[in-house]
Order: structure tokens, then sequence, then C-alpha cells
């Protein structure tokens, strides 16, 4: 489990099902992600295990968010497409749309970056986008990933080609940033202050 000021990170388990059939079947919330959003609860509880499944065969390892005050459930982050010969793994992740605005994800992705290149010994971590999604733009550039180029028609969604936008963080470079991020992310937030990402 990750702990943050106010986020648990803990593994995902089969009775998160309900919660993030919440945030699954929500058009704009799924909006950039390669799913329709879901219909049924038995559709959240097989991505559930899906992600559980991958996270035993060490391809990633994904986290439930659960909020420090509250215990709700709000969304999931973590890593797939994970190459342990070269040290390498993608980003992924979802917010409830209630809670966009208020810094959640930039404060989860802080300690999970952290976790990837200080206790899986990542070097380097990807994170692929829709070029029309600026909130996860503006998340991923605030935290110190580059964009490396576009993946010309990369992929299918929702019925069409699409390109997606490729960045990446080494970590040398989350190193020498973290000072800096870890101000900004742990600023206090005003109940009227909303920024550009998640």
């Amino acid at each position: 489990m990750l702990v943050t000021k106010r986020l648990r990170l803990r593994p995902m388990l089969l009775g998160d099902a309900s919660s993030l059939f919440n945030v699954w079947s929500d058009a704009e919330t799924t909006k950039y992600m390669d799913i329709e959003p879901l219909t049924s609860l038995h559709q959240a509880e097989e991505m559930i295990s899906f992600f559980i499944v991958l996270t035993q065969r060490g391809k990633g390892h994904h986290f439930t968010l659960v909020t420090e005050d509250s215990k709700d459930i709000i969304g999931t982050c973590g890593f797939h497409e994970w190459n342990h010969d070269h040290h390498r793994a993608e980003i992924g992740y979802e917010l409830s749309r209630d809670y966009w605005g208020h810094g959640y994800m930039k404060e989860a992705l802080l300690v999970l970056l952290h976790t990837g290149f200080h206790q899986y010994d990542l070097k380097r971590i990807e994170a692929k986008i829709d070029p029309h999604n600026h909130r996860s733009r503006y998340l991923l550039e605030s935290l110190g990933f580059q964009k490396e180029g576009v993946l010309r028609s990369y992929e299918e969604l929702k019925g069409r080609r699409v390109d997606l936008e490729l960045y990446s963080l080494l970590k040398e470079e989350f190193t020498l940033s973290l000072k800096k991020i870890l101000n900004i992310v742990f600023y206090p937030i005003s109940q009227h202050e909303r920024i550009k990402g998640f």
C-alpha cells in the first residue's frame, strides 16, 4: 500500500467493482480510454480481474485510489506494459469526474512514480495520451514528463483510427525535479481553486 497526504493506493480487489463501475461507466471519464463506458457490474469485475492477473504475472501493478478522510474509491492508477529486461513500464490512470481539478491524480502519480523508480528499479516510465486529452497532457508535463513525438494512426479507439502522443520520464529527471514537484503537489488547494489537470 502507498500512502499520500489525502490518498491510499492499495491493490485492486474484486470488492471494488461497484465503486469502480461508477467511474468506468461515465462517458466523460472513459472518453480517452480504450473501452466503451461500462454497462454492468460484471464488466467492472472482469476489468479488475484482468488487472489482478496482470499483477500476478509481473506484467503490471495497479492500485485502487481511496480517499484518506471519507474512504471513497475515486479511481485507479498503475503500471502496465512492464519490460523487466529494459527496466521500463507505461502508466495508466483514471479519476472520478467528481474529483477532477483538485490535484488528486497528481498526488497519486507522484508516489507511484517514486515507487516505480526507487522500489521497482524502473529507469524509464512512459505514457501515451490522445492529443485532445488536455488534462492528461497538463498532468504529465507538471510531473516532468517530456513529449517524444506522435504515434500516427496508432490504435483503434471507439471505431476510428487515432494518433497518440508519447511521453516519457527518466529516473534521473524525476530525481532532479522531485523537490519542485513536491512543493507543487502539497501546496494547499482551497475550495475555490481548481487546477487544469487531474
